[in-house]
This record gives structure tokens, C-alpha cells and sequence, in this order.
């Protein structure tokens, strides 16, 4: 099964994130976690103005560069099974 991740980080916190969410889906007998992001929202000028910004999406250039990135449109088409929620008991 692939488990879709999708995200958006503006100093590369959230990305983290996805990457120990998908370390942790590795585990799981038949996942195969697959993370992308979402368009980029700031404009150009705004992150080139800010290092910590710079420096974030430096930290993501593996999936930055290489386009891999979920339009919302793209993630609605998406057939999408919602995992049990942290707060659902026990089936």
C-alpha cells in the first residue's frame, strides 16, 4: 500500500516531520510511503530575503527540485483511504 504524504514547510520543520512519519510507515509490512509538497506559496523574493527561509528550502531540495509536488487538485483525485485517527478506539 503507498501512503501518500504531503506537506508544506517554509524553514524545512515540517519536512522533518514527513521524513520521520515516512522512517516510521517503512516499518509497516507492505507501505511504501511516498512524501511530496504542495506548491510553494511565498513568492521568490520574500524566501530569497530570508535566510532561514534560504536555508529551509535548501534542507528540501530532494523533493523541491525535482518537482514532486501535490496540487490540491491532484491530491482530491487521489484515491484516499483515511487511517484510523489517533482519538478512535479500538476496532
Amino acid at each position: 500500500m503507498k501512503l501518500l504524504i504531503v506537506y508544506y514547510s517554509t524553514y524545512g520543520n515540517v519536512y522533518q516531520m514527513a521524513q520521520l512519519v515516512a522512517e516510521g510507515a517503512k516499518e509497516v509490512k507492505g507501505v511504501e510511503p511516498i512524501i511530496r509538497t504542495v506548491a510553494e506559496l511565498i513568492p521568490a523574493p520574500v524566501i530569497e530575503s530570508s535566510p532561514g527561509m534560504r536555508a529551509g528550502r535548501e534542507m528540501q531540495k530532494d523533493v523541491l527540485g525535482s518537482r514532486r509536488t501535490t496540487s490540491a487538485r491532484q491530491a482530491r483525485s487521489l484515491s484516499v483511504r483515511p487511517l484510523a485517527s489517533a482519538t478512535s478506539p479500538p476496532s
